[in-house]
């Protein structure tokens, strides 16, 4: 009778053991994914009107690497800003056969806690000024300076 007992309190108190563990990290799910989003435009009749590029490709500055790669059709597209320089430089190419054009955004970052450093450490960006040269692009319009986890627009580019 008293292994059983025995048994029968070893039961209970994993029992109570189990339920008792919580996963102290399901409160942090802040969005990390920061990203400084631009979309294509054309001016029409006084309207901004989204237009998609035929085959969009993008890469930094000086580097072959490709962020995107002949992108059918996009009308819109984001990229990670790097928190350790103040100027980042793109080459984009908006379609086949178009001639290359260079996006400049000038930017301030920062770090910010969520929850305190229990959930990490998110960087934001506050674009100072945008420009690019005129190609195949006809200018840009910054739109939403702060680049933050909204996920909105910060520029439009107009071709």
């Amino acid at each position: 009778m008293m292994k059983k007992s025995n048994t029968f309190i070893a039961f209970i108190c994993l029992s109570f053991l189990i339920t008792s563990c919580k996963d102290d990290y399901s409160i942090c799910n802040p969005v990390k994914d920061i990203k400084f989003i631009g979309g294509f435009y054309q001016r029409t009749g006084g309207v901004d009107v989204p237009y998609p590029a035929p085959s969009f490709s993008l890469s930094l500055l000086n580097n072959t690497s490709l962020i995107y790669n002949n992108q059918p059709n996009t009308i819109e597209f984001g990229m990670a800003l790097n928190e350790l320089v103040t100027t980042s430089q793109y080459v984009l190419s908006l379609g086949n056969g178009q001639p290359k054009d260079t996006l400049t955004i000038v930017y301030s970052s920062q770090k910010s806690s969520t929850d305190g450093n229990a959930c990490g450490i998110i960087v934001y960006h506050n674009i100072s000024q945008l420009s690019s040269t005129t190609n195949t692009i006809d200018s840009v319009k910054l739109i939403q300076p702060l680049v933050n986890t909204s996920a909105v627009q910060n520029a439009k580019i107009y071709f």
